[in-house]
């Protein structure tokens, strides 16, 4: 990805905004980074640790409550090389 590529933007494209409200584009610097390694933390936590990237959210059911709003599983894993922007797929524990 290029170097100053729009990558994510909030609120996000498609979406209305009133004139004079703040829109944040996030680019792509063009460096591949290795991921963080979030899986464990609260979605929270997660989704600060992968700022530079477009995370993506998907509800698994638990039983455990320990599990509740935690990180599972992250796709692709931790220390893969990827350009910021890129999609991260984080399943979270919800109970079902």
């Amino acid at each position: 990805m290029a170097a100053g590529t729009v990558v994510t933007s909030s609120p996000a494209g498609g979406t209305k905004a009133r004139p004079g409200s703040t829109i944040t584009l996030h680019t792509s610097d063009g460096a591949l980074k290795s991921l963080p390694d979030v899986v464990g933390l609260t979605e929270g936590a997660a989704r600060t640790k992968l700022s530079a990237y477009a995370p993506v959210v998907v509800d698994t059911t638990v039983v455990d409550p320990k599990q509740v709003g935690v990180v599972l599983s992250m796709t692709p894993g931790a220390g893969t090389a990827m350009h910021s922007g890129g999609t991260v797929t984080l399943t979270v524990g919800r109970l079902g």
